[in-house]
């Protein structure tokens, strides 16, 4: 694996970053990483796995709704 040095990070910027890290329980350099992934996209989405998931989710929700109610919380403070 490559390594990177960050010259001239502003110290705002820095403590930020380092609480990131903290709340996250991630040393700098993963919360670094994890945020440079995200930015870059380098993390493929599994359809299957999102499908998976919503179906798991929708299993569990106990009340149904029509699709005028559905459309009314969409639309919802839009008006």
């Amino acid at each position: 694996m490559a390594n990177i040095t960050i010259k001239n990070m502003p110290d705002e910027l820095y403590k930020i970053v380092k609480l990131l890290a903290k709340n996250h329980q991630r040393s700098l350099n993963n919360e670094l990483i994890y945020r440079i992934q995200k930015s870059v996209g380098s993390e493929r989405v599994d359809p299957e796995k999102i499908r998976a998931q919503a179906k798991e989710f929708r299993s569990r929700i106990k009340v149904k709704l029509s699709p005028e109610e559905i459309e009314r919380a969409i639309n919802y403070g839009r008006e």
